[in-house]
């Protein structure tokens, strides 16, 4: 579970009062196609806003409303706007900090693209879709908002026979566990039922744990 930036359900609706209308991505060409091929040109990195989570994260191939309250975060969300979409997520070693410090921070974090985004009074409500892990290899700023270069985090596999079973017994197991009350999204049971990768899997079971980051 994310707390501050805050998790919220994508299916709750937000009041509408004294708040503007949602914003929607660009049709343009995808940002995230553009950046790859910038990704490729700079020896696998990419420099993008970073923002500070304060307890959990978001896993990648996983969505979520996030409600950003802080200004640094409210900055980087609206720089990501005006340019590729983007922005590193990365949870913060304790929560009880208010105001981090790079030096707070995991060196782990979730690239994630921002698909619409809801402002309300000083927040910045915010559906984000995880896409890859990355590790954050240097900042670059930390004025207005944090910019790091990153790099993407490739998944790799040794013993596809072997991941395979384990897969299997592992979709079997959480089909256990939400038959027994588990809760989770149903459309995210669906899509786990019906065949991912393993990759994909760990990660979606994973957002479904109640496991502390700090």
């Amino acid at each position: 579970m994310i707390h501050d930036e805050k998790k919220q359900s994508t299916n709750t609706q937000t009041p509408t009062k004294d708040t503007d209308q949602p914003k929607k991505k660009s049709s343009q060409k995808s940002p995230l196609g553009s950046a790859m091929t910038q990704l490729v040109e700079k020896r696998n990195t990419l420099i993008l806003p970073l923002i500070a989570v304060r307890e959990g994260i978001l896993f990648p191939q996983t969505e979520a409303v996030l409600n950003f309250g802080r200004k640094k975060s409210v900055a980087a969300i609206t720089q990501a706007e005006k340019t590729t979409h983007m922005v590193v997520l990365v949870a913060q070693k304790s929560k009880r900090v208010d105001e981090p410090t790079f030096e707070d921070l995991y060196t782990v974090g979730t690239l994630v693209t921002v698909e619409r985004t809801l402002n309300t009074s000083n927040q910045i409500n915010a559906l984000v879709q995880g896409k890859s892990r990355v590790k954050v290899i240097r900042l670059i700023s930390d004025a207005e908002y944090f910019m790091a270069e990153v790099e993407i985090i490739q998944d790799i596999t040794r013993d596809k026979e072997k991941v395979k079973t384990l897969s299997s017994h592992l979709s079997k197991l959480f089909n256990n566990a939400v038959n027994l009350g588990k809760p989770v999204e149903f459309l995210n049971f669906m899509k786990l039922m019906s065949g991912v990768n393993a990759g994909e899997l760990a990660d979606q079971i994973a957002s479904t744990l109640q496991i502390s980051t700090n």
